[in-house]
Order: C-alpha cells, then sequence, then structure tokens
C-alpha cells in the first residue's frame, strides 16, 4: 500500500466547459494536509479574444471563513493555450518572478473574468511535496 503523504497528486479544480464572464469563478476549496506546493494549469481550448481570464489563488481564514490573495497571475489571458503557474516555497521555482508561496490548509482558485466575453476553459492542478 502506498503512503499517501509520498506521493503527489493531480486534481481537476474546474473541469473543462463554456463559461461567460460577468462574474468571479470559484474552485471548490481544496484541502492541503500536507503539501507544500502547486503547479497549476489554465487551459484554454476557445477564446473571444477580448478581456481575457485572470488566475488568482486564494487561502481561506479558518475563523472568518474570508478569503484572501495568495498569488495572482500578473498576466491575464484572452489567447487559446495552457498557461502554467508553479507556487512552491523556493524563489527559483516561480514562473511570475515574484518568488514562492507555500500553500495553507484550505485554498482555491478563482478566475477573473475581465469582460463578458465566452471562454472554454479547464484549470488542473499537480500537487508537490
Amino acid at each position: 500500500m502506498t503512503n499517501e503523504i509520498n506521493v503527489n497528486q493531480d486534481v481537476v479544480l474546474l473541469p473543462s466547459a463554456t463559461r461567460n464572464g460577468g462574474g468571479n469563478i470559484n474552485s471548490a476549496d481544496q484541502d492541503n494536509p500536507y503539501w507544500r506546493g502547486c503547479v497549476i494549469y489554465l487551459n484554454i481550448t476557445q477564446s473571444s479574444g477580448t478581456g481575457g481570464l485572470k488566475l488568482v489563488v486564494q487561502f481561506k481564514d479558518p475563523a472568518s471563513g474570508n478569503y484572501y490573495g495568495l498569488w495572482s497571475d500578473p498576466t491575464v489571458h484572452s489567447a487559446v493555450g495552457t498557461y502554467v503557474a508553479i507556487l512552491y516555497p523556493s524563489p527559483n521555482l516561480s514562473l511570475d518572478g515574484t518568488g514562492g508561496a507555500v500553500l495553507p490548509r484550505t485554498w482555491r482558485v478563482q478566475i477573473q473574468p475581465q469582460d463578458s466575453s465566452s471562454y472554454t476553459y479547464s484549470v488542473g492542478c499537480s500537487m508537490l511535496k
């Protein structure tokens, strides 16, 4: 039997679907009992080419239930393609150049559409020890 703490894990945060802008889209809360970081994949397969999507990672305050920004992609993505972000507690591994981040116990991904255009996309994640 494999000890779950010793393996990485892949998670579908938002399955592929066509979504219209006009409001933020949140993944379900992710429970993080022991992973230090993750690789997040935003895969846009259909795009209007306007506005774009912004990828944000938030953590949840266990006392109030409020969400706060942990990391925000500095780029708004409006073209078809796969965009990758690495969040890990090492400045050398963060693709955005701002340094790493340690994932807290409860976190989620939020997609912030920049206009009311329609996009087809998915968000996946690889949890890292």
